[in-house]
């Protein structure tokens, strides 16, 4: 890293890259599906969070919005794929402790690359595919020596600037979705509110079935498709949850059904397509009074 007054120009580290497209432009210059690749790569003078990554800290505090890892975004880059198209490329670059927590955690490294992706298509009016892929390659094209402010690094600076844009953000799509949503509140006292708009971590919620579209030419019904899940507990040592529950499920969360009775969260699809048989139970604590439930990277996380 060389300095230069008070400016700063990093020296990025390869890491690994994803690949995307978008599916929305507001931008001159990247244009509806155009192929997309992200840069995750490392500085140490990029500064880490105030909290070092604890998960059973730390998982609580990202559901609150109260813990991220800061994250520099390169300017835009045009590259071509392995066929000679254009495409567009941009460096997100993190702490390399961070970097390291986050090749440990699997869940963390989920999460940071949806951070990314946010930063990106916020600083540059865009919105990315989720499903992403990640080809087997540290970096795509050369990684930027991006120059910033010394002041950018702190918590009044770029980041703040970024986190203020993305609880902007936020706020505006929560009006304006509850204007046009019904709650869909689920059984017991797990309390949802209405999804936003491409959340890191979301809320289960019940939703209706698509109306099937009329026509007259013969329809050939698909065979269900199973619902395969794995279970995994963790305790906590937060204030307000003491007990995780982890539930890794292929149904995608539009049919996915949370309740609590009887001790046991219940586990179960609303839709005839995706077969959970028998309902899926899970014992929790009995002193377990509270409930939060989120998905993210086909897993439901049960905070009680």
């Amino acid at each position: 890293m060389e300095v230069a007054g008070e400016s700063i120009v990093l020296a990025p580290t390869p890491g690994y890259v994803l690949k995307s497209r978008v599916l929305e432009s507001s931008s001159q210059t990247v244009v509806v599906s155009s192929k997309v690749f992200i840069n995750v790569c490392q500085d140490p003078q990029v500064p880490q969070p105030p909290l070092a990554f604890d998960p059973a800290v730390v998982f609580p505090l990202i559901v609150d919005n109260k813990w991220e890892i800061p994250i520099i975004v390169s300017r835009e880059k045009a590259v071509t794929d392995k066929k000679g198209q254009q495409s567009f490329c941009y460096d997100c670059c993190i702490n390399d402790t961070c970097f390291r927590w986050c090749l440990i955690d699997s869940n963390l490294k989920s999460i940071l690359n949806e951070w990314c992706m946010e930063a990106v298509e916020i600083l540059y009016d865009i919105v990315l595919d989720r499903q992403y892929t990640m080809p087997k390659m540290m970096n795509k094209g050369e990684l930027s020596a991006t120059e910033i402010q010394r002041s950018d690094l702190t918590d009044t600076g770029l980041q703040k600037k970024l986190h203020d844009l993305k609880n902007n953000e936020s706020l505006a799509l929560i009006e304006e979705i509850r204007g046009g949503l019904k709650d869909n509140d689920l059984a017991g006292n797990i309390v949802l509110e209405a999804p936003v708009k491409r959340p890191l971590i979301e809320e289960i919620e019940s939703t209706p079935k698509p109306k099937a579209q009329t026509s007259s030419a013969p329809q050939t019904q698909k065979p269900p498709t199973r619902v395969s899940n794995a279970v995994s507990f963790q305790s906590l040592q937060g204030k307000d949850y003491t007990f995780l529950v982890k539930i890794e499920s292929n149904l995608p969360y539009n049919y996915a059904k949370l309740a609590y009775e009887g001790g046991h969260l219940i586990f179960e699809s609303t839709c005839d397509q995706y077969k959970i048989s028998p309902k899926l139970k899970i014992p929790v604590p009995a002193a377990s009074e509270k409930f939060q439930s989120f998905y993210t990277d086909n897993t439901v996380y049960v905070f009680c």
